[in-house]
């Protein structure tokens, strides 16, 4: 087994109820929202209409986003083709691909690097590889020059993967890269270097329909096996609606815009083929 998840996997719940904590108002957030709320009163007692409207338009925006599940559920459309019925029927490839975006630099830890939101894609690379999944490892990432060596991610993770011992198999780090197309051209020059007929993609779920058309468009055969399912956490956990604004639904629409954005960004390049226009709109059906 990947894990400790049981092999059947449960839908995202929809419970829905709200989440608060004392704590929660004295954060930045729920005080800018607040101060909104108190901006808007203001300018409805001075009879300041276009004020107070778009006031009150900026507060229940600033809402809808922190505390109500719609970023989760947005984020869902993006991640539901993809949520892993039987993680035990990942089949075999030829090399394990882990995109970047994991760690942060920072020469005062032990390690060299902090583990960024996204992690959980080397957690997923790494237990493939301990499943014996594939017979090679391939980590990706930007290059990070904080003092007067500059590092890759994928040699942070690539240190961290050898030190532990997680598996006895080659690890290749791909040089800097900055974005996902990036990723797909230095990983396609492995391929043809080492004839690998199939590699198992490991990203966010958010990031994977982006991430496999692009590796598709450039000529490279992906099995994806995503991870860092953000929606669904936040849904199972019946975190969906909350007190106050809370910084996870911003992170979440983040994501969301930035896929979005991201799709027909990539298409207009030239980077994916595939023949849909936008993608976020509707909720894709999960495979089997």
């Amino acid at each position: 087994m990947l894990g400790a998840c049981a092999t059947q996997l449960p839908k995202p719940r929809q419970t829905v109820f709200f989440a608060f904590n004392y704590g929660d108002l004295v954060q930045p957030l729920p005080l800018l929202w607040f101060l909104c709320i108190a901006a808007t009163t203001y300018a409805f007692r001075r009879k300041q209409w276009r004020s107070g409207f778009a006031f009150l338009f900026i507060t229940c925006i600033f809402y809808a986003i922190g505390a109500t599940p719609v970023p989760a559920k947005l984020i869902t459309r993006l991640e539901a083709s993809y949520y892993p019925a039987d993680w035990d029927s990942i089949p075999s490839a030829d090399a394990i691909l882990i995109l970047g975006g994991t760690i942060n630099a920072s020469p005062r830890d032990l390690t060299g690097f902090n583990l960024a939101r996204e992690a959980d894609r080397i957690i997923t690379g790494f237990s493939l590889a301990r499943q014996g999944k594939a017979k090679a490892l391939v980590l990706g990432g930007s290059k990070y020059r904080i003092t007067e060596t500059a590092r890759t991610e994928g040699e942070h993770v690539q240190h961290w993967f050898q030190s532990w011992g997680i598996a006895d198999i080659p690890t290749y780090i791909l040089p800097e890269c900055t974005n996902t197309h990036d990723e797909a051209l230095r990983t396609r020059n492995l391929v043809n270097e080492h004839n690998w007929a199939s590699i198992l993609l490991v990203t966010s779920g958010s990031h994977m329909l982006r991430a496999e058309a692009t590796f598709r468009a450039a000529g490279i055969k992906v099995i994806p096996v995503a991870c860092d399912f953000e929606g669904a956490t936040v849904l199972d956990a019946g975190k969906g609606w909350n007190f106050v604004p809370q910084e996870t639904g911003f992170y979440l629409m983040k994501l969301y815009i930035h896929e979005v954005v991201g799709w027909p960004y990539y298409r207009l390049r030239g980077w994916i083929k595939a023949p849909r226009k936008f993608i976020g709109w509707k909720k894709q059906q999960q495979r089997q």
